[in-house]
């Protein structure tokens, strides 16, 4: 690893959406105000173990944090110019800022997006049928291991985006984040999986490795291998664990993706974009990027008044845990904050989808509180 850039930490800036929350205007009319938010800090010792090109890298990474294209400038003025990305590292701490042009803007920040809502349950064991299709449909595209070439029976089908998140959840991010070209409405797509190892299925469990995606709009294959032809199509594996730490032993880092010849029910770029992202994120993101997502996260996630399908309970449940992230109760994870972004400058929920949702957390709290109380029952009988 090319460690020459020296100590140092790159802070990269990202220019957001800020909605007026007690704005009552139609979607296409809301008033948003952007505001530069630290979104990464990222250590210059680590940074040759992902690009040969890093400042490449480092555009490609805030463009998937935010889902819009954009460049990077040394200074958030407007009308700064673009930088010159095969410039060497700046030595020290440095900064950079990540602008997106209106078109872009527009294109990420979907007004009216339709989100899905299933009537069946996204919270299926790994037993049921929809699973068992999940992992056949896998299993006969991969065949094997598409890292390693593990067998079939040592396999193990793989949620690119966690099967936890449901439909709405994919629904929602990949009609957002590909513009409605890539739209997966099922959490057990087949576009939603790959076969892997039982190792690499925890790695990936863990949010240690993610797949780089090449070409994409920042980067160039030999980018990231100067030994292959920049344009030929590449999934590459970046264990983020490893190149923290070179001392690891048997890490896939930078070894490639075998991917079928009809990629047509292959997952899409927008899952593997957002998943890197997600543990860029993990490694590298910046508290007040975190805390600038919570703060939105409330009323913006799952906006129910703007939806026509019976049920809504999906949407409920993430706008519970949301709000419990919100007020500190539980940790919010990367991916949480990627598909964040994504909802809201939307308008908020209706006074009927409120009332639900107050209804639904109380249902919430009594059953917690009867589980609680049966612990502690419990418990006492068992000291006594």
């Amino acid at each position: 690893m090319d460690d020459s850039a020296g100590p140092g930490v790159i802070a990269v800036f990202l220019l957001s959406p800020r909605p007026h929350i007690e704005s009552k205007q139609p979607a296409a009319d809301i008033e948003l105000e952007w505001v530069w938010v630290q979104g990464l800090s990222i250590p210059k010792t680590h940074i040759f173990g992902f690009s040969v090109k890093p400042y490449k890298w480092i555009r490609f990474v805030a463009g998937a944090l935010l889902g819009a294209k954009g460049i990077l400038c040394d200074s958030l003025d407007t009308n700064a110019v673009e930088i010159d990305y095969d410039r060497p590292l700046i030595p020290g701490d440095s900064a950079l800022y990540y602008h997106t042009d209106p078109t872009e803007q527009e294109r990420f920040f979907p007004l009216d997006p339709s989100l899905a809502c299933s009537s069946s349950s996204c919270n299926a064991s790994s037993t049921s049928s929809r699973f068992q299709t999940f992992r056949n449909n896998v299993v006969a595209r991969d065949v094997t291991c598409v890292l390693s070439g593990t067998r079939t029976n040592l396999c193990e089908a793989a949620h690119l985006i966690s099967h936890t998140k449901g439909n709405d959840y994919i629904e929602a991010l990949t009609a957002a984040r590909s513009g409605g070209s890539e739209t997966i409405d099922h959490i057990d797509d087949i576009r939603n999986g790959i076969l892997v190892s039982p190792t690499l299925h925890k790695l990936l469990e863990k949010q240690h490795v993610a797949f780089l995606l090449t070409p994409n709009f920042a980067m160039s294959t030999s980018d990231v291998n100067p030994g292959l032809l920049p344009d030929v199509k590449r999934w590459t594996v970046h264990d983020f664990e490893y190149v923290l730490d070179p001392t690891l032993q048997d890490s896939p880092h930078n070894q490639p993706l075998r991917v079928p010849a009809d990629e047509s029910q292959w997952p899409p770029r927008v899952l593997f974009d957002t998943t890197y992202a997600s543990v860029v994120a993990r490694y590298f993101g910046h508290e007040d990027f975190a805390a600038f997502v919570r703060e939105h996260w409330q009323s913006r996630l799952y906006p129910g008044g703007r939806r026509n399908r019976r049920d809504i309970g999906q949407a409920e449940l993430h706008l519970r845990r949301a709000q419990e992230r919100a007020d500190g109760l539980e940790e919010m994870d990367p991916l949480d904050m990627i598909f964040c972004i994504s909802q809201i400058a939307r308008p908020p929920p209706t006074a009927e989808h409120e009332q639900r949702l107050i209804i639904g957390q109380r249902t919430v709290e009594a059953a917690r509180h009867t589980e609680l109380e049966q612990k502690v029952a419990s418990w006492l009988g068992t000291v006594t």
